[in-house]
């Protein structure tokens, strides 16, 4: 950790066109112990590391410049493990929401309602230092609509709807990113409104190739609000998330039919909690 935090600051300190390629010969010289180390982020598995694929460490633009680190498994047939270290970030809230979630995802479980939020691990190491887990094979909706049409974007309701099929190809498979979808955007969009989590945007609205819907970045919450113009207008106007881009997901064109079946779902959620 004392070393990471070093890094962070060989980052900051080092002029912005050379960063990257300090960063990764930095993570080259990195020695791990014998048989790895246990990674602490929070996870609910434990997580053994043997190295960092160096090349694909990478430095992320925010103003403390946290790290995004891509660490090899101990276990040959496990997938690389991706975090990112912070240092200059309160990491606690974050975790307080997401044992929240996973409060929440107990309670519906046992009564039998599959609504999952994707809870990833999360751990404060120290006064502002901490990991969080990324989870792989997914992306922000901001990316998604970036990489499909560019700031315009925004207006084609139909990006992530052709993002999800371009990743789940044939009717059968597609059903079920859509049903993965429908659940977890009906849970998330019940756990923000319940927790008051503000500062929503596509930035922080994430989406798994198999549909599952989550959310991260919880620096505002309980009703605590994004403001402008020196604290005159509330920017958080809508009590949760739900575009038009999620309905044509779900239904397409078919907008009614589609908004019935959220709602239903809804209020069965909303029932038991």
């Amino acid at each position: 950790i004392q070393s990471l935090r070093k890094l962070v600051k060989t980052v900051k300190d080092t002029p912005a066109e050379q960063r990257l390629e300090v960063l990764q010969n930095e993570c080259r010289q990195l020695v791990f112990p014998p048989g790895g180390m246990l990674l602490p982020t929070g996870s609910q598995h434990a997580m053994r590391v043997i190295g960092l694929v160096a090349r694909k460490c990478k430095y992320m633009d925010s103003a403390q410049k946290p790290l995004w680190l891509e660490y090899i498994s101990a276990d040959p047939t496990g997938e690389n493990i991706v975090v990112i270290f912070k240092d200059g970030d309160d990491v606690r809230q974050d975790i307080l929401v997401l044992q929240m979630f996973r409060i929440m995802e107990q309670l519906w479980e046992a009564e039998s309602l599959d609504v999952p939020l994707s809870v990833y691990g999360t751990a404060s190491l120290g006064f502002e230092v901490g990991f969080v887990e990324v989870v792989t094979h997914s992306n922000t909706l901001s990316n998604i609509t970036k990489d499909a049409a560019g700031a315009s974007g925004v207006w084609d309701k139909t990006i992530l709807h052709k993002w999800l099929k371009g990743h789940n190809p044939g009717k059968k498979k597609y059903r079920v990113a859509q049903d993965n979808f429908l659940r977890s955007c009906a849970g998330c969009c019940v756990a923000t409104y319940v927790l008051g989590i503000a500062d929503r945007h596509n930035d922080n609205v994430m989406i798994k190739e198999d549909g599952h819907l989550f959310h991260i970045d919880f620096g505002h919450f309980l009703g605590h609000v994004k403001r402008a113009a020196g604290g005159m207008i509330n920017r958080d106007k809508a009590p949760f998330i739900f575009t038009d881009d999620f309905v044509y997901v779900l239904c397409g064109a078919r907008t009614p039919v589609g908004l019935r079946v959220l709602l239903l779902l809804f209020q069965s959620v909303v029932t038991d909690q």
